[in-house]
């Protein structure tokens, strides 16, 4: 009986601190768009490497859908790569793929607080992607304000995250 219920609170507090990971980085609001579904881990995972069409290395991932009061819909990819290096060439290959690709334009370098962000345009929404230390980020969005929900996602989720160098 006691090996059942330590094997309860071991799953317990790992759903837990998993939950409060999640919470932690992930926000429910972004401007004027409000967090209506997400996955995360394997999950989250698999749908990543569907989109790469291969298996890459990512300690842990996201998948987000945003929605604002008019029906404008943002959809995020967040993966955390093992390190920093790891994450800068994903979004390096990513920048030498894209141009060859017959569903997205050539990746167009912007600047905003400092940071390089890559736009594109494809799958009939505007396409962001960046590295933030070990994150990269891919946000598709379909709305007159894409680079407003991109300003205000790079605040709201750079302030949940502790320097990772």
């Amino acid at each position: 009986m006691r090996l059942y219920k330590l094997i309860f609170h071991i799953i317990f507090t790992f759903l837990i601190l998993s939950s409060i990971t999640f919470s932690y980085v992930i926000p429910n609001k972004v401007g004027n768009f409000v967090l209506i579904t997400s996955t995360s881990g394997d999950e989250a995972k698999n749908e990543i490497y569907m989109l790469h069409r291969k298996h890459i290395n990512i300690k842990e991932a996201y998948t987000l859908k945003y929605q604002s009061a008019k029906n404008e819909v943002a959809y995020i990819w967040l993966s955390k790569s093992y390190t920093a290096d790891d994450a800068k060439n994903q979004i390096t290959t990513m920048i030498d793929k894209l141009p060859k690709s017959k569903i997205y334009s050539t990746p167009k370098p912007l600047k905003i607080d400092n940071l390089k962000v890559y736009q594109t345009y494809g799958m009939d929404m505007d396409n962001y992607f960046y590295n933030y230390y070990k994150w990269n980020i891919w946000i598709a969005i379909k709305s007159n304000n894409g680079l407003d929900f991109l300003k205000n996602f790079i605040k709201s989720f750079h302030g949940r995250i502790i320097n990772e160098n």
